[in-house]
């Protein structure tokens, strides 16, 4: 079974990663997490599976889809600036080394950290590297955790997203409104869809390759979630309710691709993603590509949720969370 990792490289991404851990406790995955306090990982979730115990849900994993690792493999090891293994110490690398021991190929490894722990960035780029030679899938969930001092903050921020893109096949910024108020049950709701999508195949299915079409020219994801609310169209009130989570905090004027993955029972039909995707094009600039899935979750019930990772420039995000700090 594939599994998730979670590493903060912070004492701020610790609070968060100790807040998710309780939140995901009961994951149907496999979710390791380690914070920078601890010697190992920690395990939530179910049990791993004994080696060579036949797993009868491997089919439907995104691990034995080969076109997808053929994406991941082919992408040359990127050139980083300021993130070499040469400036941590033999001890350092080490660590990281033993880290990146129990990722496996197909799992998903997301690490975390503030865009402020400039030193950090170093430790999670070649952590970072190190699993993706093993053929995991890792992003970078960066969290604001202060306000911005001014604009030239902005400016030096974006050149250190865009190196950051370069250490991961994708950033993930988390929304100054959650991370800053302390918030996580967002965050868990996000992780859980990203990896209801990752790993299980939908009616249209949607999965890593696509993630790694929307990230492509150094774009920013924004992930979010909402649920169909009482009252009016499943599909309709589950994009409103998205777009109005605390994690959508980014201009929608400035969205150039999208995924919507759209998670319900197996009464769900073609046609509630299909609108779902029409409502948030209404909302989008007019050239954004939008790609679509489905997928079939029972333990929702009758529930139907949606799931956005929207994809912007570093400098527009940055930008618009400037303009809206109160």
């Amino acid at each position: 079974m594939r599994k998730v990792f979670l590493v903060s490289f912070d004492s701020s991404s610790d609070g968060i990663l100790e807040q998710l851990a309780a939140l995901l406790s009961c994951s149907h995955y496999p979710i390791l997490y380690r914070t920078t306090a601890m010697d190992d990982f920690s395990m939530l979730g179910p049990g791993l599976l004994v080696k060579g115990q036949e797993d009868l849900d491997e089919e439907a994993l995104l691990g034995e889809d080969r076109r997808i690792y053929e994406t991941l493999s082919g992408i040359a090891d990127p050139l980083r600036r300021n993130t070499s293994a040469h400036l941590l110490s033999s001890g350092e690398v080490d660590r990281i080394d033993v880290m990146s021991e129990a990722v496996e190929r197909g799992d998903l490894v997301l690490s975390m950290i503030d865009i402020g722990s400039r030193e950090r960035i170093v430790h999670a780029s070649h952590f970072s590297s190190r699993v993706m030679s093993r053929d995991a899938f890792s992003l970078c969930l960066v969290s604001k955790m202060r306000r911005f001092r001014d604009f030239k903050e902005v400016q030096f921020l974006n050149r250190e997203l865009l190196d950051l893109s370069m250490g991961f096949h994708g950033v993930v910024c988390l929304s100054p409104r959650v991370t800053m108020t302390g918030s996580s049950i967002d965050i868990a709701h996000m992780i859980r869809h990203l990896t209801e999508m990752t790993f299980r195949s939908g009616v249209i299915n949607l999965d890593q390759a696509d993630l790694m079409t929307t990230l492509k020219g150094g774009s920013m994801l924004v992930m979010t979630w909402g649920a169909a609310r009482p009252g009016g169209d499943p599909a309709t009130t589950s994009i409103k309710d998205a777009l109005s989570n605390p994690l959508c905090q980014i201009d929608l004027s400035t969205v150039r691709k999208a995924l919507v993955n759209v998670a319900g029972s197996s009464e769900l039909t073609l046609e509630d993603s299909l609108v779902a995707s029409e409502v948030l094009r209404k909302r989008v600039r007019p050239d954004c590509r939008i790609i679509w899935g489905v997928s079939v979750v029972e333990e929702n019930g009758e529930d139907q949720e949606v799931f956005l990772i929207l994809a912007t420039t570093p400098m527009e995000l940055l930008t618009h969370w400037y303009s809206i700090q109160s």
